[in-house]
């Protein structure tokens, strides 16, 4: 079992959220590859200007 606090969009309260390692690892998969994408997007906008 793996714990985190995460930022709450709009509170400076941060909530606790438990899950298991497999399901934590899969989540940080997906948000690394989230974020390559949105870089990758930003890298073509900036080499149109």
């Amino acid at each position: 079992m793996v714990c985190e606090k995460i930022a709450v969009t709009g509170s400076n309260i941060k909530k606790r959220t438990c899950m298991s390692k497999e399901l934590a690892e899969e989540r940080r998969k997906k948000n690394q590859e989230a974020m390559r994408e949105i870089n990758k997007r930003g890298n073509i906008y900036q080499d149109r200007n």
